[in-house]
Order: C-alpha cells, then sequence, then structure tokens
C-alpha cells in the first residue's frame, strides 16, 4: 500500500505563508506531479511530508495513519533531492546499501540480492564498484534513485531530480522513472517546475501558484480544460478574450460559442483559446482578419503574432510560410474556446 493524504496544510517561514489550506489525495500505485514556478511552495510541500519540515497548521496521513508528528524515519517516505547527494568515499553499490545499513540490515545474499536487483532495474548493473567521481550526472541521479527504491517506500518524493542534467539525458530519464513507476507500482509524488515533465510522467497533475493548488486533474484537462486564466496563463494560454453571457451564448467581437454560464444576461466573463487551435490562412474568407506583426521559426511550429481590431492573437501553425506585415483571415472554431467563470466566482 501507498496512499498520501494531506489535510489543509498551512507552512510558514518566519511570518511568511508559503503554502495556504493544501488538500491533496495521492492514490496507491499513482504518480502525481506538482507543477509551478520556481517559489510556488512545492519543494516545500515535499519537505513536509518526509518530515523535514513540520506544518503549521493541517495533517498528514499515509496509508491513513498520522504522520505529522513522527520523525522522517517513521514514516515510510523516502526523498530524493535535486542533487544526488550521494557518498564520495562509497562506491555505486555502498551508496546504494546505505539506507539499508542505517536499518541494521546486514549485508547477507538476500540484501546484496536486492541491490543487485535495484541496480538491473534502474540501468546500473556493472558499475557496482565505480565511485561518485566516475559516474555521469545521469547515472548519479540512478544511484539517488536506486538508494530510495532498495529501501521499498510506501511513498516515494522527487525534488525535481532531473533539472541538472541536459536535454536528452533529461528526456531518458523521464522515461526510465516512468518504466520504474509503472513496473514498482510505486506511489510517487514528483516535484517539478517543466510542463512537460509532469504532462508526461504523471497519472494526474496538481499546479500550485502563490502557494495555493489551483487546479488538480489529469494532464489533458489542465492542458485543455484550465481551471481559471492563471491556470490557462502557465500552460501557454496567450489569446484572452472579452466578451458577455447573452442568451446562453458567449458573445464578442471575435466570436459567439454557446455556454452553459448560468450567470444572467450580459454578465461580462473572459475566454481563451490555445494557439495550436486558432485557424490561419494568407487568402481566407474568415471574418475575422488581421495583419501578422511577428513570426518565428521553432522547427516543428511557427509562432505568429497577429492584430486583429484591438485584440493580438498568437497562433501556432506547421505552415513556416508566413511574413511579417502579411495580411491573413483568422477561424476560432467554437468547439477549441474555453469560457471561464466571472472573477467574482473565484474569491
Amino acid at each position: 500500500m501507498g496512499e498520501l493524504s494531506l489535510n489543509n496544510l498551512t507552512i510558514r517561514y518566519g511570518g511568511t505563508t508559503v503554502v495556504r489550506n493544501f488538500n491533496l489525495e495521492v492514490r496507491n500505485g499513482e504518480m502525481v506531479s506538482l507543477l509551478g514556478p520556481s517559489g510556488a511552495g512545492k519543494t516545500t510541500v515535499l519537505k513536509s511530508v518526509a518530515g523535514l519540515i513540520k506544518p503549521h497548521a493541517g495533517e498528514i496521513s499515509i496509508d491513513g495513519l498520522p504522520v505529522t508528528n513522527l520523525p522522517p524515519e517513521k514514516r515510510n517516505a523516502v526523498m530524493v533531492f535535486q542533487k544526488s547527494l550521494l557518498f564520495p568515499f562509497m562506491n555505486v553499490a555502498q551508496n546504494i546499501a546505505f539506507g539499508l545499513r542505517m536499518q541494521g540490515r546486514r549485508q547477507d545474499a538476500q540484501v546484496q540480492k536486492k541491490i543487485r536487483d535495484i541496480m538491473q532495474l534502474t540501468e546500473l548493473s556493472g558499475l557496482e564498484r565505480r565511485k561518485v567521481h566516475e559516474l555521469s550526472g545521469g547515472q548519479q541521479q540512478r544511484v539517488s534513485l536506486a538508494r530510495a527504491l532498495v529501501l521499498k517506500p510506501a511513498i516515494l518524493l522527487l525534488d525535481e531530480p532531473l533539472s541538472n542534467l541536459d536535454a536528452n539525458l533529461r528526456q531518458q530519464m523521464r522515461e526510465l522513472i516512468q518504466d520504474i513507476q509503472t513496473e514498482t507500482g510505486i506511489t510517487t509524488l514528483f516535484v517539478t517546475h517543466d510542463q512537460a515533465e509532469a504532462l508526461m510522467m504523471s497519472h494526474r497533475v496538481g499546479l500550485l501558484l502563490g502557494g495555493r493548488l489551483r487546479q488538480v486533474g489529469e494532464p489533458r484537462m489542465l492542458f485543455h480544460q484550465p481551471a481559471d486564466p492563471e491556470v490557462a496563463r502557465f500552460f501557454g494560454g496567450c489569446n484572452f478574450i472579452q466578451g458577455r453571457i447573452k442568451n446562453g451564448h458567449f458573445q464578442s467581437e471575435f466570436a459567439t460559442v454557446q455556454t452553459n454560464q448560468e450567470n444572467g444576461n450580459g454578465h461580462p466573463v473572459t475566454a481563451t483559446i490555445r494557439p495550436e487551435d486558432v485557424i490561419i490562412s494568407s487568402n481566407s474568407n474568415y471574418d475575422l482578419q488581421g495583419e501578422i506583426q511577428k513570426a518565428n521559426f521553432e522547427g516543428s511550429a511557427t509562432r505568429i503574432w497577429v492584430q486583429c481590431k484591438g485584440n493580438r492573437f498568437v497562433v501556432l501553425t506547421s505552415d513556416a510560410n508566413f511574413s511579417p506585415g502579411q495580411q491573413v483571415g483568422l477561424h476560432l472554431p467554437p468547439e477549441k474556446i474555453r469560457i471561464f467563470p466571472s472573477e467574482e466566482d473565484f474569491v
């Protein structure tokens, strides 16, 4: 088993509240990512679960048992840090076995098999006698991960373990961690500021902004159905349209969309559409006409800024044949437009 429950956590540093009324349930065998910018409180939450920080209010439970007041070694949760924090005077096998040694386990045949199995799982076989300085950055992080996994904790806590790796190695490690989590079924809480990392690796994602958990859900939900404009902005939303609800429709000068919004006629609201959902054409009969202000080629796509009336739209398209100053038409598919509740509903 490995179920984690965080109820109404509030954590302060001095007089500053860095995490406020935080609630999250991580189910057995699930990988959940805490996503957010630097300073959002992600690592603070992780450290509170590990027992390195005591919350000022709220309760932490693992497998239904309160652990808020227990020391780290009594919690059955292990944390892997951003830096590998390996012992330089030990070889790979000795580093991996360190936690078992601290638990009083003798280096018998059973323990040796555990170490061999976990080294195979983390793709470290054959490196048993290597010293830390003889390892690459990715290998060091795999040793750190193996040291945690060999203890078979109920909860695995990962604090941005890939942030110091180059892009190619980071992608390899993402896939490795995902494969290990799938194979072992270990319940994992993963902290990252990288959107792609969170969306790719997680069963669910929790977005933390300013110490508050703004939305929790499956990756596709947060990406395509953000709860509010701030969540949309974090996931790359940059096209926001002001309009009003009239007779069951969102109406603006750019689009009219049917909505289930229950606010009365004339109520002002905000809507958004993702850049990749806007359709652009050079010889179009679309109602929206505008002029390209800027076009950036980004490899597999081109990002285009188009001024239409009083609004500037950002478009992401695979067609690279657009240039600044060009007149174009835009189409905003109604089914791709996300309408938010009014701001007063967020209060």
